[in-house]
Order: structure tokens, then sequence, then C-alpha cells
């Protein structure tokens, strides 16, 4: 199958938590089995202090409390169980389970400073 992917905006007009905000969305697998994702989390004009991404619809969270400088990206490779900040390997940082999304729909939610968050998976069939 092709890729699949979904880029989500967390901005000042989501929900505030506190001093973070957050926002829920469906990821839809198109498989019949499960798949890991790559999250790609990026900071815009400010830096991002806390990062965390939950699937609601099987209750996996990680949450990321390093420092994405302004401009840069932390890419969360589940498949390959790698977190990197700008290009570093920083699991110090990274707390929880890795998150899969399960076949069909998903309700997902992510919380902490505004940026940009990329899904990409690609479907598998069994």
């Amino acid at each position: 199958d092709a890729a699949s992917q979904s880029s989500q905006s967390l901005t000042t007009g989501d929900t505030p938590v506190g001093s973070y905000y957050k926002k829920t969305f469906t990821l839809t697998n198109s498989g019949n089995a499960f798949v890991y994702p790559v999250v790609t989390v990026t900071a815009g004009a400010a830096n991002i202090t806390r990062v965390i991404v939950r699937n609601l619809t099987d209750n996996r969270t990680f949450q990321y409390d390093g420092v994405i400088l302004a401009g840069q990206s932390l890419v969360v490779d589940i498949g390959n169980l790698s977190v990197k900040n700008n290009g570093v390997e920083d699991l110090t940082n990274w707390n929880g389970l890795f998150i899969q999304l399960l076949r069909a729909g998903n309700s997902m939610e992510i919380e902490g400073d505004p940026g940009t968050y990329l899904f990409q998976w690609v479907a598998r069939h069994f």
C-alpha cells in the first residue's frame, strides 16, 4: 500500500489545558492489521516543551518532556523504537507506550505547546 499521512496543527485556538493545549481527531488505518506510525512534531516560531500523543481507542500514550527548539523537529519512529530531537537520539526525555494505529478509525489526542504533528504510516494486510 501507499504511505498514508495526516498533519494536525495544535494552536492556541484549541482546548486550553493549563498553559498547554489539546486537540482530538481521527486517524484511519485502511489495513486489516495494526501499524506503527512515525510521528514528527515540528516547532514553529516558539519552542515546544511538552508533547503528549494519545490513542484513545486503545489507551496508549507517550509523552516527551524535552525541548524542541523553534524551527526544529522531534521524530518518534515507533517501528524502529527511536526518538530523535533535531536528529539526536533522546529517549531520556520520552516515556509511556509506543502507540499503534489499530485497523479502521483511531480516536487520537495531542496535547502540549502549539506546533505541527505529522503522522505517517503504511497500511498492512494479512
